[in-house]
Protein backbone atom coordinates (compact mmCIF):
# COMPACT_ATOMS: atom_id res chain seq x y z
CA UNK A 1 0.00 0.00 0.00
CA UNK A 2 1.31 3.62 -0.86
CA UNK A 3 2.17 5.60 1.59
CA UNK A 4 -1.25 8.07 2.68
CA UNK A 5 -1.59 11.06 4.72
CA UNK A 6 -4.93 10.58 7.01
CA UNK A 7 -6.68 7.40 8.48
CA UNK A 8 -10.07 7.74 8.06
CA UNK A 9 -11.60 4.92 10.86
CA UNK A 10 -15.18 3.57 12.07
CA UNK A 11 -15.89 2.80 15.91
CA UNK A 12 -18.43 0.23 16.62
CA UNK A 13 -17.23 -3.45 15.32
CA UNK A 14 -13.74 -1.86 13.97
CA UNK A 15 -11.17 -0.78 16.74
CA UNK A 16 -13.29 -2.87 19.26
CA UNK A 17 -15.31 -6.25 18.39
CA UNK A 18 -18.79 -6.36 17.40
CA UNK A 19 -19.49 -9.28 19.18
CA UNK A 20 -18.31 -7.86 22.25
CA UNK A 21 -21.74 -7.41 23.22
CA UNK A 22 -22.43 -3.79 23.50
CA UNK A 23 -23.42 -3.62 19.83
CA UNK A 24 -26.78 -6.25 20.95
CA UNK A 25 -27.20 -3.88 23.82
CA UNK A 26 -27.80 -0.74 22.06
CA UNK A 27 -30.40 -2.34 19.91
CA UNK A 28 -31.55 -3.63 22.79
CA UNK A 29 -31.65 0.21 24.45
CA UNK A 30 -33.00 1.43 21.01
CA UNK A 31 -36.33 -1.18 21.20
CA UNK A 32 -36.93 -0.42 25.07
CA UNK A 33 -36.73 3.28 24.01
CA UNK A 34 -39.02 2.93 20.93
CA UNK A 35 -41.55 0.78 23.72
CA UNK A 36 -41.49 3.60 26.35
CA UNK A 37 -42.33 6.08 23.47
CA UNK A 38 -44.68 3.99 21.81
CA UNK A 39 -44.56 5.79 18.00
CA UNK A 40 -46.73 8.26 16.61
CA UNK A 41 -49.57 6.15 17.37
CA UNK A 42 -48.85 4.66 20.07
CA UNK A 43 -48.37 1.08 18.82
CA UNK A 44 -45.31 -0.11 19.78
CA UNK A 45 -46.35 -1.96 22.99
CA UNK A 46 -43.69 -4.85 23.12
CA UNK A 47 -39.96 -5.35 22.56
CA UNK A 48 -41.21 -7.79 19.36
CA UNK A 49 -43.28 -4.57 18.11
CA UNK A 50 -40.19 -2.55 17.98
CA UNK A 51 -38.04 -5.00 16.75
CA UNK A 52 -40.17 -5.01 13.89
CA UNK A 53 -40.92 -1.88 12.93
CA UNK A 54 -36.94 -1.15 13.51
CA UNK A 55 -35.81 -3.15 10.44
CA UNK A 56 -37.54 -1.29 7.81
CA UNK A 57 -36.79 2.60 9.34
CA UNK A 58 -32.91 1.55 9.36
CA UNK A 59 -32.60 -0.32 6.13
CA UNK A 60 -34.27 3.04 4.49
CA UNK A 61 -32.83 5.74 6.76
CA UNK A 62 -29.55 4.35 8.05
CA UNK A 63 -29.17 6.07 11.04
CA UNK A 64 -32.69 5.33 13.65
CA UNK A 65 -32.51 8.29 15.35
CA UNK A 66 -32.61 10.04 12.06
CA UNK A 67 -35.32 7.14 10.62
CA UNK A 68 -37.28 8.11 13.44
CA UNK A 69 -37.81 11.65 13.12
CA UNK A 70 -38.94 11.10 9.79
CA UNK A 71 -41.16 8.78 10.27
CA UNK A 72 -43.19 10.72 12.76
CA UNK A 73 -41.45 10.17 16.00
CA UNK A 74 -40.97 12.86 18.85
CA UNK A 75 -37.97 12.88 21.10
CA UNK A 76 -35.57 14.83 22.65
CA UNK A 77 -32.18 14.00 20.47
CA UNK A 78 -29.99 14.55 23.66
CA UNK A 79 -32.15 11.93 25.87
CA UNK A 80 -32.04 9.41 22.99
CA UNK A 81 -28.54 9.34 22.82
CA UNK A 82 -27.61 8.93 26.08
CA UNK A 83 -30.32 6.19 26.85
CA UNK A 84 -29.25 4.50 23.40
CA UNK A 85 -25.47 4.15 24.42
CA UNK A 86 -25.56 3.78 28.18
CA UNK A 87 -23.53 1.02 29.32
CA UNK A 88 -20.36 0.72 27.23
CA UNK A 89 -18.21 0.69 30.22
CA UNK A 90 -19.47 -2.70 30.63
CA UNK A 91 -18.40 -4.13 27.51
CA UNK A 92 -15.58 -1.99 25.94
CA UNK A 93 -12.35 -2.45 27.75
CA UNK A 94 -8.79 -1.15 27.36
CA UNK A 95 -6.88 -2.18 24.12
CA UNK A 96 -3.02 -1.72 25.10
CA UNK A 97 -2.22 -3.17 21.57
CA UNK A 98 -4.52 -1.28 19.48
CA UNK A 99 -3.05 2.04 21.50
CA UNK A 100 0.21 0.36 21.10
CA UNK A 101 -0.30 0.18 17.03
CA UNK A 102 -2.07 3.67 16.85
CA UNK A 103 0.80 5.40 18.51
CA UNK A 104 3.31 4.03 16.26
CA UNK A 105 1.48 5.40 13.13
CA UNK A 106 2.52 8.66 12.19
CA UNK A 107 -0.63 9.20 9.73
CA UNK A 108 -3.14 12.02 11.18
CA UNK A 109 -5.98 10.01 13.02
CA UNK A 110 -9.62 10.36 12.69
CA UNK A 111 -12.94 8.50 13.46
CA UNK A 112 -15.81 8.50 11.11
CA UNK A 113 -19.11 7.14 13.04
CA UNK A 114 -22.87 6.89 12.34
CA UNK A 115 -22.54 7.47 16.85
CA UNK A 116 -23.14 10.99 18.29
CA UNK A 117 -19.61 12.19 19.66
CA UNK A 118 -20.18 12.20 22.88
CA UNK A 119 -20.75 8.77 23.04
CA UNK A 120 -17.71 7.86 20.71
CA UNK A 121 -14.95 9.77 22.78
CA UNK A 122 -16.21 7.75 25.78
CA UNK A 123 -15.61 4.36 23.45
CA UNK A 124 -12.26 5.72 22.55
CA UNK A 125 -11.67 6.50 26.21
CA UNK A 126 -12.37 3.36 27.35
CA UNK A 127 -10.37 1.81 24.80
CA UNK A 128 -7.76 4.10 26.17
CA UNK A 129 -6.82 5.61 22.24
CA UNK A 130 -8.72 8.73 22.87
CA UNK A 131 -5.75 11.24 22.66
CA UNK A 132 -4.54 8.98 19.42
CA UNK A 133 -7.37 11.03 17.36
CA UNK A 134 -7.48 14.57 16.21
CA UNK A 135 -10.64 14.86 15.40
CA UNK A 136 -14.17 13.12 15.73
CA UNK A 137 -16.97 13.60 12.84
CA UNK A 138 -20.02 12.03 14.45
CA UNK A 139 -23.35 12.31 14.02
CA UNK A 140 -23.64 16.14 15.69
CA UNK A 141 -20.59 16.60 13.28
CA UNK A 142 -23.07 15.85 10.36
CA UNK A 143 -26.12 18.07 12.21
CA UNK A 144 -27.96 14.84 11.88
CA UNK A 145 -28.59 15.44 8.52
CA UNK A 146 -26.36 12.72 6.92
CA UNK A 147 -24.74 9.53 8.03
CA UNK A 148 -22.59 6.48 6.26
CA UNK A 149 -22.90 5.32 3.64
CA UNK A 150 -24.19 8.55 2.42
CA UNK A 151 -21.88 10.22 -0.30
CA UNK A 152 -22.65 13.98 1.49
CA UNK A 153 -21.08 12.25 4.53
CA UNK A 154 -18.43 11.74 3.41
CA UNK A 155 -17.74 15.13 1.35
CA UNK A 156 -18.29 17.01 4.52
CA UNK A 157 -15.93 15.13 6.05
CA UNK A 158 -13.20 15.39 3.42
CA UNK A 159 -13.83 19.01 3.29
CA UNK A 160 -13.16 19.11 7.17
CA UNK A 161 -9.61 17.86 6.39
CA UNK A 162 -9.02 19.89 3.25
CA UNK A 163 -8.42 16.29 1.14
CA UNK A 164 -8.62 17.94 -2.65
CA UNK A 165 -10.73 16.34 -5.09
CA UNK A 166 -8.36 13.52 -7.07
CA UNK A 167 -6.18 13.23 -3.38
CA UNK A 168 -8.94 10.40 -1.62
CA UNK A 169 -5.99 8.43 -2.28
CA UNK A 170 -3.98 10.07 0.73
CA UNK A 171 -6.88 8.40 2.94
CA UNK A 172 -6.58 4.82 4.19
CA UNK A 173 -10.25 3.84 5.42
CA UNK A 174 -10.99 1.03 7.92
CA UNK A 175 -14.43 0.12 8.26
CA UNK A 176 -16.74 -3.13 9.36
CA UNK A 177 -19.50 -2.39 7.32
CA UNK A 178 -19.41 -3.12 3.56
CA UNK A 179 -21.11 -0.86 1.98
CA UNK A 180 -20.01 2.05 3.83
CA UNK A 181 -16.26 0.87 2.57
CA UNK A 182 -17.38 0.33 -0.58
CA UNK A 183 -18.47 3.92 -0.94
CA UNK A 184 -14.90 4.42 0.33
CA UNK A 185 -13.81 2.64 -2.28
CA UNK A 186 -15.77 4.09 -4.89
CA UNK A 187 -14.49 7.41 -4.07
CA UNK A 188 -10.74 6.21 -4.49
CA UNK A 189 -9.56 5.53 -0.76
CA UNK A 190 -7.02 2.74 0.07
CA UNK A 191 -9.53 0.38 2.26
CA UNK A 192 -8.87 -1.67 4.93
CA UNK A 193 -11.88 -4.50 6.20
CA UNK A 194 -12.11 -5.51 9.22
CA UNK A 195 -13.83 -8.57 9.72
CA UNK A 196 -17.04 -8.71 12.12
CA UNK A 197 -20.50 -9.88 12.33
CA UNK A 198 -21.75 -6.81 9.84
CA UNK A 199 -20.70 -8.61 6.87
CA UNK A 200 -23.55 -11.16 7.70
CA UNK A 201 -25.96 -8.96 8.92
CA UNK A 202 -25.70 -7.02 5.79
CA UNK A 203 -26.28 -10.02 3.81
CA UNK A 204 -22.81 -10.16 2.02
CA UNK A 205 -20.48 -13.23 1.43
CA UNK A 206 -17.29 -13.03 2.55
CA UNK A 207 -15.34 -13.15 -0.73
CA UNK A 208 -17.07 -10.37 -1.90
CA UNK A 209 -14.23 -8.77 0.53
CA UNK A 210 -11.31 -9.23 -1.98
CA UNK A 211 -12.16 -6.20 -3.83
CA UNK A 212 -10.67 -4.02 -0.86
CA UNK A 213 -6.74 -3.59 -0.29
CA UNK A 214 -6.48 -5.37 2.93
CA UNK A 215 -8.28 -7.39 5.22
CA UNK A 216 -8.09 -8.22 8.64
CA UNK A 217 -9.31 -9.31 11.80
CA UNK A 218 -7.84 -6.83 14.30
CA UNK A 219 -6.47 -3.81 13.87
CA UNK A 220 -4.49 -3.47 17.29
CA UNK A 221 -3.17 -7.40 16.50
CA UNK A 222 -3.03 -7.42 12.62
CA UNK A 223 -2.74 -4.61 10.90
CA UNK A 224 1.27 -3.81 10.88
CA UNK A 225 1.85 -7.51 9.23
CA UNK A 226 -1.02 -7.18 6.88
CA UNK A 227 -0.21 -3.35 5.32
CA UNK A 228 3.25 -2.80 6.47
CA UNK A 229 2.63 -0.26 3.98
CA UNK A 230 1.16 2.39 6.40
CA UNK A 231 4.63 2.65 7.84
CA UNK A 232 6.80 2.22 4.13
CA UNK A 233 6.70 5.64 2.74
CA UNK A 234 7.27 7.61 6.27
CA UNK A 235 11.21 7.53 7.29
CA UNK A 236 11.29 6.53 11.27
CA UNK A 237 13.85 9.08 12.61
CA UNK A 238 15.63 8.99 15.48
CA UNK A 239 15.17 12.05 17.51
CA UNK A 240 18.00 12.96 19.96
CA UNK A 241 21.72 12.65 19.12
CA UNK A 242 21.74 11.25 14.97
CA UNK A 243 20.14 12.53 11.52
CA UNK A 244 20.40 14.59 8.97
CA UNK A 245 22.60 18.09 9.29
CA UNK A 246 19.46 19.59 7.10
CA UNK A 247 17.58 19.48 10.49
CA UNK A 248 20.12 21.48 11.81
CA UNK A 249 20.15 25.79 11.88
CA UNK A 250 23.28 26.96 10.81
CA UNK A 251 26.33 27.85 12.88
CA UNK A 252 25.78 31.52 12.58
CA UNK A 253 21.85 31.16 14.04
CA UNK A 254 23.16 29.57 16.91
CA UNK A 255 25.34 32.48 17.82
CA UNK A 256 23.26 35.38 16.83
CA UNK A 257 19.66 33.86 17.96
CA UNK A 258 19.45 34.64 21.83
CA UNK A 259 16.31 31.94 21.88
CA UNK A 260 19.02 29.30 21.33
CA UNK A 261 21.11 27.56 24.04
CA UNK A 262 24.50 28.89 24.67
CA UNK A 263 26.74 27.07 22.23
CA UNK A 264 29.98 28.31 21.17
CA UNK A 265 31.03 28.27 17.49
CA UNK A 266 33.80 25.57 18.07
CA UNK A 267 31.31 23.24 19.75
CA UNK A 268 28.69 23.22 16.90
CA UNK A 269 31.64 22.47 15.11
CA UNK A 270 32.71 19.55 16.35
CA UNK A 271 29.17 18.69 16.29
CA UNK A 272 28.94 19.24 13.07
CA UNK A 273 32.18 18.50 10.96
CA UNK A 274 30.35 19.05 7.17
CA UNK A 275 27.47 20.10 5.69
CA UNK A 276 27.18 16.60 3.60
CA UNK A 277 27.77 14.33 7.07
CA UNK A 278 25.08 13.35 9.48
CA UNK A 279 25.45 14.93 12.47
CA UNK A 280 23.91 15.23 16.03
CA UNK A 281 20.11 16.56 15.89
CA UNK A 282 19.57 19.55 18.04
CA UNK A 283 16.83 18.50 20.41
CA UNK A 284 15.76 22.30 21.03
CA UNK A 285 14.69 22.31 17.20
CA UNK A 286 12.69 19.82 17.62
CA UNK A 287 11.11 21.50 20.85
CA UNK A 288 10.32 24.79 18.73
CA UNK A 289 8.25 22.66 16.32
CA UNK A 290 6.14 21.47 18.99
CA UNK A 291 5.58 24.63 20.64
CA UNK A 292 5.24 25.48 17.10
CA UNK A 293 2.64 23.23 15.75
CA UNK A 294 0.96 21.97 19.12
CA UNK A 295 1.05 25.22 21.18
CA UNK A 296 2.73 23.09 23.68
CA UNK A 297 5.75 24.69 26.05
CA UNK A 298 8.74 21.55 25.94
CA UNK A 299 11.04 23.15 27.85
CA UNK A 300 14.69 24.33 26.96
CA UNK A 301 15.91 20.86 25.38
CA UNK A 302 19.50 21.72 24.56
CA UNK A 303 22.86 19.79 24.13
CA UNK A 304 25.73 21.41 25.96
CA UNK A 305 29.11 20.26 27.68
CA UNK A 306 30.04 21.16 31.07
CA UNK A 307 33.07 20.25 32.88
CA UNK A 308 33.52 17.65 29.85
CA UNK A 309 29.93 16.11 29.90
CA UNK A 310 28.12 16.44 26.96
CA UNK A 311 24.77 16.32 28.55
CA UNK A 312 21.37 16.04 26.63
CA UNK A 313 18.59 17.45 28.26
CA UNK A 314 14.50 15.70 26.93
CA UNK A 315 11.91 16.67 28.89
CA UNK A 316 8.92 13.90 28.94
CA UNK A 317 5.92 16.01 27.00
CA UNK A 318 8.96 16.01 24.12
CA UNK A 319 9.17 12.23 24.44
CA UNK A 320 5.25 12.06 24.71
CA UNK A 321 4.98 14.07 21.50
CA UNK A 322 7.81 12.00 19.72
CA UNK A 323 5.90 8.47 20.53
CA UNK A 324 2.51 10.32 19.07
CA UNK A 325 4.29 10.94 15.92
CA UNK A 326 6.18 7.52 15.38
CA UNK A 327 9.76 9.00 16.27
CA UNK A 328 11.93 6.76 17.80
CA UNK A 329 14.23 7.26 20.41
CA UNK A 330 17.37 5.35 21.48
CA UNK A 331 18.84 2.43 18.84
CA UNK A 332 21.33 4.53 16.46
CA UNK A 333 21.02 7.77 18.31
CA UNK A 334 23.30 5.75 21.17
CA UNK A 335 25.90 4.57 18.51
CA UNK A 336 26.43 7.92 16.32
CA UNK A 337 26.74 9.87 19.84
CA UNK A 338 29.61 7.20 20.58
CA UNK A 339 30.70 7.96 17.24
CA UNK A 340 31.01 11.61 17.30
CA UNK A 341 32.66 11.50 20.82
CA UNK A 342 34.76 8.58 19.96
CA UNK A 343 38.34 11.09 19.26
CA UNK A 344 37.60 12.91 22.61
CA UNK A 345 36.26 9.99 24.99
CA UNK A 346 36.19 10.73 28.44
CA UNK A 347 34.81 7.63 29.57
CA UNK A 348 32.76 4.73 28.73
CA UNK A 349 30.21 4.45 31.33
CA UNK A 350 26.55 5.55 30.48
CA UNK A 351 23.71 6.58 32.76
CA UNK A 352 20.12 7.81 31.82
CA UNK A 353 19.36 9.92 34.96
CA UNK A 354 15.51 10.58 35.54
CA UNK A 355 13.65 12.68 37.91
CA UNK A 356 11.20 11.04 39.77
CA UNK A 357 8.59 13.01 41.27
CA UNK A 358 7.03 10.70 43.75
CA UNK A 359 10.60 9.81 45.27
CA UNK A 360 12.06 13.72 44.96
CA UNK A 361 14.92 12.58 44.11
CA UNK A 362 16.81 11.65 40.42
CA UNK A 363 17.28 7.81 40.03
CA UNK A 364 19.48 6.71 36.92
CA UNK A 365 19.56 3.48 34.76
CA UNK A 366 23.09 2.25 33.96
CA UNK A 367 25.00 1.14 30.93
CA UNK A 368 24.33 1.07 27.14
CA UNK A 369 21.89 -2.10 27.27
CA UNK A 370 20.08 -1.18 29.90
CA UNK A 371 19.34 2.85 28.20
CA UNK A 372 18.56 0.80 25.12
CA UNK A 373 16.55 -1.16 26.55
CA UNK A 374 14.51 1.44 27.95
CA UNK A 375 14.12 4.04 25.30
CA UNK A 376 13.73 1.83 22.54
CA UNK A 377 10.55 1.14 20.38
CA UNK A 378 8.39 -0.61 23.07
CA UNK A 379 5.01 -0.09 24.20
CA UNK A 380 5.85 -0.62 27.96
CA UNK A 381 8.60 2.79 27.20
CA UNK A 382 5.16 5.01 27.29
CA UNK A 383 3.78 3.13 30.37
CA UNK A 384 7.24 3.87 32.36
CA UNK A 385 7.65 7.24 31.51
CA UNK A 386 4.24 8.29 33.05
CA UNK A 387 5.76 7.85 36.37
CA UNK A 388 8.59 10.35 36.10
CA UNK A 389 8.01 13.70 35.02
CA UNK A 390 10.72 14.73 33.03
CA UNK A 391 14.24 13.18 31.51
CA UNK A 392 16.39 15.59 33.63
CA UNK A 393 19.84 14.06 31.69
CA UNK A 394 21.57 11.53 29.47
CA UNK A 395 24.95 11.69 29.04
CA UNK A 396 28.45 10.33 28.56
CA UNK A 397 30.26 10.20 31.79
Amino acid sequence: MEAVDILLMDLDGCLYPADNGYTDHIHQNIYEFMVNNGGPSNSIKTLADAKKAWAPIFSKWNLTKRGLKHEGWTFDSTDYDTFIRKGADKFIKPSPSLRSTLLSLPQKKVLFTNSPEASARECLSLLGVLDCFEFIAGTDFQNNEHCKPELEAFEKVLEKLNVKKGDEHKICYFEDSFKNLERGREMGMRTVFVRSETLEKEGRDGSETDRFDVVLNDVGLDLKEKCPGLWRGYSVREVGFWGPTSSLPLVSDYISNPSYPPLTSSMISRLRPSPDNDTIVHSYELAEHVSRVDGRKCGCTNLMIRRGKVIWMFPESLYHYCKEHGLRIGGEAFKGFEEVLKEESVGTRETLMLWDDEAGEETEIEGREAIEGYLQDRSEVYTEFQKVSEVKTCWLL
